[in-house]
């Protein structure tokens, strides 16, 4: 059995266990044919027992999503070998958009089914129906199917239908269910149908739409998650894997290069590299005339720094400043519009890193940067990053620790084992989007 299933069915379990007044709702096959593709569990819960609910969710270390624009729908997550499990609780009844069509008495009437309730057939066949109208506005093919197969009481289900939608109503859905004419139904009349049955449902929808523009907040910008850390922590490996990830989870995503070495919007790439192959060889000349060390990747901590080269960094500090700016610009903040996750290798800190520049500049400089929502930290001793990239000598990269050690983060890890690694990383970045975003 995959372990996401033996996880539910743990969580199911326990539900028995305590009493948990619960019931399945729909598509749940999943749950004991492994070959159907795993869905999130509509599950109605009591209201006395849902504080039992939740806290045995919290305990085997789900998180809650923040809560959305309906009240009556509490989802609980968590990622089981980076699978995820998901429970969308409804609380004390079966709702649609916090209006309520069938009640608590469902519990009831309920069924056992391998190692779980579900509703009784009876239920589950008004349930599909109402649900497929109002919260789908069309029927599924699987649950035209069910209609058909289900052996149930017409008469009670009649009722039920006719509770929901009238008597009149409730005698036509019923016969269309039951020879497989579900697409006839005439479904924006029997979604207004059931708005004017009961007047308070208008100010229930009017009140739920000014919670949905709220909830979906049209001119919030995607998140912006930065990934930083000295040379060879593993940025750029990481970045490649949440991306796959993230667009294997069917996320929109655009990975965006933000540091110094490439990626530059204005065309400072070539005068850069040609300035740096000079001062190179400057460097070079100097120490092998001074004899002080053997190694020359070490050149650049010999010897006193010439006033020429601190005031032309610090000049050119603002310039790959602005160079990042119009990176956000141009590149980031259009995809943050679009509502695409942006992911960055590296990000404003790599102002932070230039040498020979006046902290207090580039405090001011790193300051104007947009933050991100999410900034993670990959970082080692020096000694361990030096391995990783033997062109960067060790106090340089103590260096670059130090500064990083200036800064706040939503998470600081210190990379070991590249499989391990990332699966963390992932689950704290998927965690994140799926408790404040999706």
């Amino acid at each position: 059995m995959k372990p996401h299933i033996t996880f539910i069915r743990d969580i199911l379990v326990q539900f028995d266990t305590v009493g948990v007044e619960y019931c399945l709702l729909r598509n749940y096959d999943f749950v004991v044919d492994e070959k159907i593709p795993k869905e999130s569990l509509d599950i109605v819960i009591s209201v006395k027992s849902f504080a039992e609910a939740q806290r045995i969710f919290l305990a085997c270390g789900f998180v809650e999503r923040r809560q959305q624009f309906s009240l009556k729908h509490r989802a609980f997550f968590k990622l089981v070998n980076l699978e995820m499990v998901s429970f969308d609780v409804q609380v004390g009844g079966v709702y649609w958009n916090d209006m309520r069509y069938l009640d608590e008495s469902v519990l009831a009437r309920r069924m056992k089914k391998h190692f779980f309730y579900t509703l009784s057939d009876n239920d589950t066949f008004v349930m599909l129906v109402a649900h497929s109208i109002l919260g789908k506005r069309y029927f599924k093919e699987k649950y035209q199917r069910l209609l058909r197969e289900l052996v149930v009481d017409e008469k009670k289900v009649i009722a039920g239908l006719s509770g929901i939608f009238g008597k009149k109503r409730g005698n036509e859905l019923f016969l269309l269910a039951r020879n497989g004419q579900c697409s006839e139904a005439a479904i924006l009349p029997l979604v207004l149908l059931f708005l004017v049955r009961k007047p308070r449902r208008f100010f229930t929808f009017g009140v739920l739409f000014f919670r949905w523009v709220d909830w979906k907040k049209p001119l919030r910008l995607a998140p912006l998650i930065s990934i930083v850390g000295p040379d060879g922590a593993g940025k750029s490996s990481m970045v490649g894997y949440i991306n796959e990830y993230l667009e294997r989870q069917g996320r929109e995503v655009r990975v965006v290069y933000t540091g110094r070495g490439k990626g530059h919007f204005l065309p400072m790439s070539w005068l850069g590299r040609h300035y740096k192959w000079a001062e190179m060889k400057r460097d070079e000349r100097r120490v092998r005339s001074a004899g002080k060390i053997e190694k020359l990747e070490e050149r650049v901590f010999v010897g006193e720094v010439s006033l020429m080269r601190r005031v032309l960094y610090t000049l050119m500090a603002p310039v790959f400043a602005m160079d990042l700016y119009l990176r956000y610009v141009f590149y980031i903040l259009p995809s943050r519009m679009g509502r695409r996750i942006v992911i960055t290798d590296r990000y404003g800190t790599d102002i932070m890193l230039m040498r020979h520049v006046p902290l207090v500049l580039k405090k001011v400089l790193y300051w104007c940067f947009p933050r991100p929502n999410l900034k993670i930290y990959l970082y080692n001793t020096a000694e361990v990053l030096h391995v990783r990239r033997p062109r960067e000598p060790i106090p340089e990269l103590q260096r670059q620790l130090a500064l990083f050690d200036r800064f706040e983060y939503d998470l600081r890890f210190m990379t070991q084992s590249e499989k391990e690694d990332r699966e963390r990383v992932v689950v704290f970045v998927f965690t994140y989007l799926l408790r404040e975003w999706y």
